[in-house]
């Protein structure tokens, strides 16, 4: 196969390089856009913030919550320590079902899901609030320039 041999000025190849320099340009620009726009900052925050709730949260969950809840399994099923939690079923050999854990952490999912259930209720409180307050106020400046 025969090659083919391009030959190119030195204004053409200063045009594609401008050309291809403002192109990177705009892609830059377009990326600093994206990356640095308020909703991905907020998003980014959220996340950070996000991940130290669930800290507390389940800081929560096994020091407050999870020994009043073992205290009542273990009354309830008249034992001592956290037994319950080692409670297991093996059905065949070599197939263990650990189902003291699973109620565990089924239990540790339940006190979070409710937690983070009554904090989205104040948010969205708040924010109803905040949204009557505005219309509230609409109201008052249309009946000012109505008078």
């Amino acid at each position: 196969m025969a090659e083919t041999e391009i030959k190119l000025s030195k204004d053409d190849l200063d045009k594609i390089k401008e050309k291809a320099k403002e192109e990177a340009q705009e892609e830059l620009s377009k990326f600093k856009r994206f990356a640095f726009q308020g909703s991905m900052i907020q998003m980014a925050v959220a996340f950070i913030l996000g991940a130290a709730f669930k800290n507390v949260v389940t800081s929560i969950s096994e020091n407050l919550i999870m020994p009043v809840i073992n205290y009542v399994i273990n009354w309830l099923l008249c034992t001592t320590g956290s037994e319950w939690r080692k409670v297991s079923w093996t059905p065949v050999e070599d197939m263990t079902f650990e189902v003291g854990k699973f109620i565990g952490s089924f239990i540790d999912f339940l006190i979070i899901a409710i937690i983070l259930y009554i904090v989205w209720k104040k948010i969205l409180r708040g924010k109803d609030k905040d949204e009557e307050e505005e219309h509230e106020s609409r109201r008052k400046n249309k009946r000012t320039k109505t008078d």
